[in-house]
Order: C-alpha cells, then sequence, then structure tokens
C-alpha cells in the first residue's frame, strides 16, 4: 500500500490509520476540483422538474385557466454551438452548478393574490404600487410603490411576484393568483426563449431575469393561475386596495434585483441570434447622442400635458402616443419631426450665408419662423380661420376649449383625456381631440408651404377657400372614421361604437340621423361656417 501524501516515512501508523488518511487527502483535493466534475456531489432528484405529462397538463391549464406550474429545469443541450454565447457582460461565469435548495421539509402551501396599480393625477407624477394578499389581517399583506423611472402596471405586477420569492420559505409550496396575463405568460412560457436571446429587446429584462432565478432556486413548487381582474373574487379585490395604496406611498420602497452568480445566464445563444437581434444588440450598448432640441421639445410637451390634462408622461409615452392609430400616416411624421425640431425653419438659416433673411417670418417681419410661430402666432391667412373652426366644432362636444399656448400644447393633444364636472371620462372627446388638432395643425403647415412655394401672392387660397379645405378634410376624415367600421378590414378595422362616441354632438343635423348612421353616405361635420358659405351660392338655406 502506497503511504498517502500527509504521512511521513517515519510514521509507524497502522493499516487503519492509513486508510483514513487516505481518505482525508482524497476528500482535500475534491474540494479543489470544479463543482461541476465532483463524483461525489451528484443532483438529488426532487420531482420539480416537469415531465412531458406534466408539461401537457400546463398547456390545458392555461386554456381552461387553471393553475400553471413553474418549470425550473435548465434547459441542457447535446450540440456545443448551444453553450457559446455572445453579448455578455465580459466577466467570467460562475463555474458553481446552479443548484436548487435541497428538499429538507415540505411547508404547507400558500395562496397568495397579486395586483398592480398605474395612478397619474399630475401633482405627484406618475406611480406605479403593487399589492400582495396573503390574507384576511395576514401582517405578511404589503403595499409597495415601485421605483425608478419605468411606472408601469405590468413592472408592478412582476415586482410583487420578486417580493414574494425573497419573502416566503424557499420549501413552501406556492401558488400565485394574478390578473395580469402577461406575467403568467411570461413566467411560465415566453422566459425560455428570451433566454436564449439572451433578453434583447425585452422590456423589464433585468425584473424577469431576478424572478426566474429565484424561481429556479426554489425547493418546492410555484404555480400560477389567471383572475379575471374586478369580478368579485375577494383576494384579487383586497390585492387591489393594496396596490393603490402603494401607489398612494410618499416614497418609493426598494427592490433588489441581484441573482446569484450561478444563476445569472449572462449573453445571447449563438445558435438563436439573428441580424435583427445582434443589430438591437449593438444599438443597446452603443450611448444614443442626445439631441438638445428633442430634449427640449419633449420637456415642453410634458409639461403642456401636465397643465391640460393633469398628468405628466415620460418620454417613451409621448413617443408612443405620436404614433397613435387614429393619425393619419402623414401626421404622424408631421409629430415626430416637429418633436425632433427636424424641420428647417427659423434658426436653422441663421447661420447659412445668404440664407438668413429665411430666419424671419416674410409675413410678420421680425419674429423668427419658429414652428410654434406659424402654428400659433403668424397673421397669414389660414391660420385663426383653422383654429376658429375647430373651437367651434369642438364646443359642440365640450365646453371648454383647451388653451393653445404653445407647441407643447398642440403636442400633447396625442395624449388628451377629458372629464366631465362629476370627473368621469367623456367618452370619444379625447380621439375627438386628436383628430381635430392634429388635422388642423398639419393642414397650417401644408398652407405655409404653400405659399412658400407660390411667389404668387395672388394664387394663394382666400379664407373662404381655406374654411372650406378644412371643412372638406374633417369629412374626408369621418368618412374614413366610417369606412374603417367595416368588418372587412378584420384586426385593422375600428369598432363601431368608437366612431360613434368620437364624432357625437359635431354632426350637420345629428338629431335626424340614424342611431347608427356608420353606413350612412353624406354624413358631413356641423360647421356654421359652411353653412354660411351655402347661403352665399345657393341663396338659400341649406336643407
Amino acid at each position: 500500500m502506497v503511504p498517502p501524501k500527509n504521512a511521513t516515512p517515519t510514521t509507524n501508523a497502522t493499516p487503519k490509520e492509513y486508510s483514513r488518511l487516505h481518505e482525508e487527502d482524497t476528500q482535500h483535493e475534491n474540494k479543489e476540483i470544479d463543482p461541476t466534475w465532483r463524483p461525489d456531489d451528484e443532483d438529488t432528484y426532487d420531482g420539480l422538474e416537469l415531465t412531458p405529462i406534466r408539461k401537457a397538463a400546463n398547456e390545458l391549464a392555461r386554456e381552461e385557466h387553471g393553475y400553471i406550474t413553474f418549470d425550473p429545469a435548465i434547459p441542457q443541450s447535446k450540440e456545443l454551438k448551444d453553450y457559446i454565447r455572445i453579448f455578455g457582460n465580459g466577466k467570467e461565469q460562475s463555474r458553481k452548478p446552479a443548484k436548487r435548495h435541497e428538499l429538507r421539509h415540505r411547508d404547507q402551501t400558500v395562496i397568495i393574490y397579486t395586483d398592480g396599480s398605474y395612478k397619474d393625477d399630475g401633482d405627484k407624477g406618475p406611480r406605479t404600487g403593487t399589492g400582495i394578499w396573503f390574507g384576511e389581517n395576514d401582517p405578511r399583506n404589503r403595499s409597495i410603490r415601485i421605483p425608478g423611472d419605468d411606472q408601469l402596471n405590468q413592472i408592478g405586477e412582476m415586482a410583487a411576484i420578486l417580493y414574494i420569492l425573497q419573502q416566503i420559505s424557499p420549501y413552501t409550496p406556492l401558488k400565485i393568483r394574478t390578473d395580469s396575463q402577461y406575467v403568467i405568460d411570461s413566467l411560465t412560457m415566453n422566459f425560455e426563449n428570451w433566454e436564449k436571446i439572451g433578453y434583447i429587446g425585452i422590456k423589464n429584462a433585468e425584473l424577469i431575469k431576478a424572478i426566474i432565478a429565484r424561481l429556479r432556486e426554489q425547493g418546492a413548487e410555484t404555480m400560477f393561475q389567471w383572475v379575471k381582474g374586478h369580478s368579485g373574487v375577494h383576494g384579487n379585490e383586497m390585492a387591489d386596495k393594496l396596490a393603490g395604496e402603494g401607489a398612494n406611498k410618499e416614497n418609493p420602497d426598494g427592490i433588489d434585483l441581484t441573482v446569484k452568480e450561478n444563476f445569472n445566464l449572462e449573453g445571447a445563444q449563438l445558435s438563436e441570434i439573428t441580424q435583427a437581434i445582434a443589430y438591437r444588440a449593438i444599438l443597446d450598448r452603443k450611448d444614443e447622442p442626445k439631441r438638445n432640441g428633442t430634449t427640449e421639445m419633449l420637456d415642453i410637451t410634458r409639461y403642456a400635458t401636465e397643465a391640460n390634462f393633469k398628468f405628466t408622461p415620460n418620454d417613451e409615452r409621448i413617443w408612443k402616443s405620436t404614433m397613435s392609430k387614429d393619425i393619419r400616416r402623414p401626421i404622424r411624421t408631421f409629430l415626430w419631426k416637429s418633436l425632433h425640431r427636424a424641420y428647417k425653419v427659423g434658426k436653422y438659416w441663421a447661420n447659412i450665408p445668404e440664407w438668413e433673411h429665411r430666419e424671419k417670418c416674410h409675413a410678420c417681419g421680425d419674429p423668427e419662423e419658429s414652428l410654434e410661430h406659424i402654428l400659433l402666432e403668424c397673421e397669414e391667412p389660414g391660420r385663426k380661420i383653422i383654429w376658429d373652426l375647430a373651437e367651434s366644432l369642438w364646443k359642440k362636444k365640450v365646453d371648454k376649449w383647451p388653451d393653445l399656448k404653445n407647441i407643447g400644447s398642440i403636442l400633447a393633444c396625442t395624449m388628451a383625456d377629458f372629464q366631465d364636472s362629476q370627473g368621469q371620462k367623456i367618452p370619444g372627446a379625447g380621439r375627438m381631440y386628436k383628430i381635430l388638432i392634429t388635422e388642423s395643425a398639419h393642414m397650417i403647415w401644408r398652407l405655409r408651404n404653400q405659399r412658400m412655394n407660390e411667389g404668387d401672392r395672388e394664387k394663394w387660397p382666400t379664407e373662404t377657400e381655406i374654411g372650406n379645405k378644412w371643412i372638406a378634410q374633417m369629412n374626408l376624415r369621418l368618412d374614413l372614421d366610417r369606412s374603417m367600421t367595416n368588418k372587412r378590414f378584420e384586426s385593422k378595422a375600428i369598432p363601431k361604437n368608437k366612431v360613434l362616441q368620437t364624432w357625437k354632438h359635431t354632426l350637420m343635423n345629428e338629431q335626424d340621423l340614424p342611431e347608427d348612421w356608420t353606413k350612412v353616405c353624406g354624413v358631413l361635420v356641423g360647421s356654421e361656417r359652411l353653412c354660411a358659405e351655402e347661403r352665399i351660392q345657393t341663396g338659400h338655406d341649406p336643407p
């Protein structure tokens, strides 16, 4: 028998002592081996990973809104290409195996309700709260206010799940009931594909990664079930109440997004990368230069929204609002360029030799011809007529006409929200205002361009022609809405009730129209100016 390393030649050890020393030496050497390759460190089967039968049961539960079980298994592959990952953080990955807690004992199953709440009353800005309800008078019930700039209901729903996993024993089987299908789909289905692409382009990625890591670490089952919100489910109603309290908290709570190294899978799987995903990853890592003009316009729009509609949108919401399907494509482009200050007007010409004169408004003389001046201040024919007509039509629907103080007031129209004296939302008012303001502003801009291109003042449109152009444009917009209610447009079709509410109280001879006038040809917007023009042209009142 060969003596072990730690035995000296002069040792008078017995064979039994040699055996003990050899065993200690072997254990010491095993500890120096990477945990992945230790022969005595095998996993014990705990029955938490889903079998094909249990996965099929999950699919059935998804259809019937039953309990869906989270699968903590970490995907394994026999292909080397599936282990090559790019777009990581540049740090060496942990060599420790991602092992979940061993099932030493099983606690009693706990049913928990979660909900999120988003509020933006203008005074405190956008706030998101989350509610976690275990039961009546349970000390574990929580109201949490979400920190950070991204304030969305979905984040509140996700944060509730993370908080539960961080606070409850990992040996406790959980049944989490939520009214967010987004949360359930993300945590039981979509995350597998997101993980393959390194969560590139996925919103709330850090939050989702932290939750998945915690779920995989659990030593007991975690199940999710969808419940219909505001349908009388007591637990959901209580969670909703707690979420509202969370959104109203004075200070936000902290959320721990740390992930253990051995559960933190960095980068994207090379075999799953497409050109589009790679391009998005490169953009995400590249610092976008900030345009001063864009930043200023976003702030102006934000403050105008707060002044007119009593809430403060973030940049993302402002950009999204300009892409609303309620706005025609050419006008969406107009709004996008306006927010970027991309139009060549005003100060753009100040430092261009021989073109400095274009900085000033040729009609008003001294003032800079900024976009705000063109749309709200210029004395050229057309601007005042169009806004007067727009205000007249609007007051048929809502008594108060919002004050258009600056360019931000126009850009903020895409986020309009109107309420009556009882605080109830006026159906269709926001959409009507959005259409009215964007169509009017775009027409003023086009008239300005027409005048710039047509040097002969005699060929400029008269006030009567401008008024009739505006009325004709609004009638075309009405006709477009009416046509888009047809079901042949399938997913692009506009709900009939939405169109009826939008144009309610703004139509000519509306009292004589059928309740559903969307299939009636010749429906026109009501306009006193159009009626006056018809009297001049025909010599009698219109029918």
